[in-house]
């Protein structure tokens, strides 16, 4: 039996009539793995959407075939006719789209309006004109309130759900935080300060017996002392700011 102070996760399974995704994964047996979504409004009327997502097991459907027939279904539902499909990586029978400037759903619409009580849970998977989205919510009260609230969505149709729960003491707006800020400091460090990290925790530069300097890590990565010093000082501040954030939220400060 749940508690109903108990944060929970709604997992629910709906097809929606104004998504695009869905109508593409009607084509043979695409499965459609939205990674992150973003949205921005424009007017009251309008809302854009900017998502990164994965298509697999397309077979033998040419690329350009796929695209042509997600932005065919986006301006069938949108006003907005700048939407922009760049392909980010490709392998056989799977890759990677960062899609920008479509109409959102209004699914979409409606999560962005409730993502401090609720936290979306990455990837939402697309079937068959089937979509499986998961949220972390404060408590199944909050669950059950979201839950009639989709289901009362324009083009969307609830087919199936579960509400299970997670047993934490922590609040969605907690848990949002901690995750917004770990993204938030992942985008801010750059590819060079990351490596340096890296490596120079790798190889217990930060063990209280060091077993690595900062001339040694220098040599391993071939850069001089003063940009690995510079660097560390960078991404150690960075890595530090973000650690306290996250002890003030604790302490609800």
């Amino acid at each position: 039996m749940l508690e109903n102070n108990n944060v929970v996760i709604l997992t629910i399974q709906l097809n929606q009539k104004d998504c695009p995704f869905s109508k593409l994964s009607n084509m043979g047996d695409i499965i459609i793995k939205v990674n992150k979504s973003t949205v921005t409004n424009i007017n009251k009327k309008l809302t854009i959407e900017t998502t990164f997502v994965t298509l697999q097991n397309f077979g033998n459907i040419p690329y350009n075939k796929i695209i042509n027939k997600f932005i065919k279904e986006v301006h069938k539902n949108s006003f907005f006719y700048r939407t922009d499909v760049k392909i980010t990586k490709r392998l056989d029978n799977k890759m990677d789209l960062l899609i920008s400037n479509f109409s959102a759903t209004e699914m979409m619409k409606f999560y962005s309006g409730n993502f401090l009580k609720c936290i979306r849970i990455f990837p939402t998977i697309i079937s068959g004109n089937r979509e499986r989205w998961a949220f972390i919510c404060e408590n199944k009260d909050f669950a059950e309130v979201l839950l009639s609230q989709v289901s009362k969505l324009k083009n969307t149709n609830i087919l199936d759900y579960n509400i299970q729960d997670i047993f934490l003491d922590v609040s969605a707006y907690k848990i949002y935080t901690i995750i917004d800020s770990f993204e938030k400091l992942k985008t801010s460090l750059t590819k060079g300060v990351k490596e340096i990290l890296f490596m120079a925790y790798q190889q217990g530069y930060y063990n209280s017996n060091k077993k690595v300097r900062l001339k040694e890590l220098s040599l391993n990565l071939g850069k001089s002392k003063s940009l690995i010093s510079q660097q560390l000082r960078r991404g150690e501040n960075k890595v530090v700011s973000t650690f306290m954030k996250l002890l003030e939220v604790e302490n609800g400060k």
